[in-house]
C-alpha cells in the first residue's frame, strides 16, 4: 500500500489537520483492534487517521449505499472479514464496493502500514510466506548486498584509526582479548560468529549472553566499555560480519544462538525473521529500542521485524539508517541504560 505510506510520510502536516479517513467493514479480531486503537490508544501515527463508522457489512438486513461513502470523505475501506464469514453474497458486496473506485484493503495490510508491524496473533506461516515470496525482488536483493559491501568497506577504511585506538585502550584498561566473539543466529538459521569490542571483564563476557543486561553503574563493564557502549562503538567490528555476508547494515538484530533456538520453540513465527540477513541496526530497534529478552518483549520485536522483512527495500533501509544515526546521537547526550 504505497499510497498510505506516501501520504503519511510526505503530507504529515496537512493530514494532522485533515486526517486520512477510513472505515472498517467486518468483525474480525484485528478489525476490532484497529477501531479500538483509533478511539482509545492514540499512538503517534494514529493522529493522521480518522475512523468513520458505517452500517454492518455482513448483516443481510442492512443495505449499504457504497457511493455515499465517497461523500463522507472516506479514502480507504478496510476489509476485516474472517474466512468463515466469506460467501458468494459477501464476495458480491466486495465487488460492488470495488466498483465505486474506493481503495479496498485487508485489515492485515492496513494494520501493518499504520503501525509498521505485523500482528503475529492474526497471521499464519502460510500467509507470511506467500507475502514474502511476492515481496522478494532479485534487483532489490543485489542492490542491498552491493550497498552493504560499499558501506562496510568505506566504514572500515574510515574508522581504521579508531579501531586501533580502541584496541589499545581495551588492552591497557583490562585483561583479556580485544574482541568479544559470540555465536549468533544467522540467515536460514545458520549460526555465525559475531564480532564486538569487549566491554566487560573477561570473566563476565559470556558467549551464551546469559550475563544479563547492563545497568547504570554496572560493575561488570570496563572503563573503556562505559564509553563504547553508549556510543555503540563496540558494534563497529560487525562491519567485518557485513563484508563477509553474515550480516547486513539493516535487518533483524541477530540473537544469541541458544536464545534464538529457545524462542523458535515458543513462538510459531519466530523462525521467519531469519529469512533475511540479520542487521547492524533494524526496524525493531528504532521502534522499540533494546527490549528485555522476555517472551512478551520478543513477540513485540518480531512484529516489527516481520514488517521490515515484507517491506524491505533500499529506501526503507536508508530511512532506518538515518533514524539510527539520530538515536545514537541522542544516546550520546542521554546514555541508554539498556544498551547491550
Amino acid at each position: 500500500m504505497p499510497g498510505i505510506d506516501f501520504v503519511r510520510l510526505s503530507f504529515a502536516m496537512i493530514y494532522s489537520f485533515l486526517p486520512y479517513r477510513f472505515t472498517v467493514i467486518g468483525n474480525s479480531r484485528l478489525g476490532k483492534t484497529i477501531k479500538e486503537s483509533m478511539v482509545h490508544d492514540h499512538p503517534s501515527d494514529v493522529r493522521y487517521f480518522s475512523y468513520v463508522d458505517v452500517a454492518a457489512f455482513l448483516d443481510p438486513n442492512e443495505q449499504i449505499d457504497f457511493e455515499k461513502l465517497k461523500f463522507r470523505g472516506i479514502n480507504d475501506v478496510v476489509l476485516a472479514i474472517d474466512k468463515r464469514e466469506r460467501d458468494d453474497n459477501v464476495d458480491g458486496q466486495i465487488l460492488d464496493l470495488i466498483r465505486t473506485g474506493l481503495r479496498v484493503i485487508s485489515d492485515k495490510d492496513f494494520y501493518g502500514e499504520v503501525f509498521e508491524k505485523i500482528p503475529v496473533d492474526s497471521i499464519t506461516k502460510s500467509w507470511f510466506l506467500e507475502k514474502f515470496i511476492n515481496s522478494t525482488s532479485l534487483i532489490d536483493s543485489i542492490t542491498k548486498r552491493l550497498l552493504d559491501i560499499f558501506v562496510a568497506i568505506v566504514g572500515l577504511l574510515a574508522v581504521s584509526p579508531l579501531f586501533i585506538l580502541i584496541a589499545i585502550l581495551i588492552k591497557l584498561t583490562s585483561k583479556g582479548k580485544v574482541f568479544f566473539v559470540q555465536p549468533r543466529q544467522g540467515r536460514f538459521d545458520r549460526p555465525f560468529k559475531m564480532y564486538k569490542f569487549r566491554t566487560m571483564t573477561q570473566s563476565e563476557s559470556r558467549q551464551d549472553a546469559s550475563g544479563g543486561f547492563t545497568k547504570v553503574g554496572d560493575a561488570r563493564v570496563t572503563l573503556i566499555g562505559k564509553i563504547l557502549r553508549p556510543l555503540h562503538l563496540d558494534e563497529l567490528p560487525q562491519l567485518i560480519n557485513i563484508l563477509f555476508g553474515d550480516m547486513s547494515i539493516v535487518g533483524p538484530r541477530p540473537e544469541a544462538y541458544a536464545f534464538a533456538k529457545r524462542m523458535a520453540g515458543e513462538i510459531d513465527l519466530y523462525s521467519m525473521r531469519y529469512l533475511v540477513r540479520p542487521g547492524l541496526t533494524g526496524h525493531a530497534q528504532i521502534m522499540c529500542g533494546y527490549m528485555m529478552d522476555t517472551l512478551e518483549d520478543t513477540v513485540t520485536k518480531i512484529e516489527f521485524d516481520l514488517y521490515y522483512i515484507l517491506k524491505r527495500n533500499v529506501v526503507l533501509d536508508l530511512r532506518i539508517m538515518i533514524r539510527t544515526f539520530f538515536i545514537v546521537l541522542k544516546s550520546v547526550l542521554r546514555p541508554n541504560s539498556n544498551a547491550r
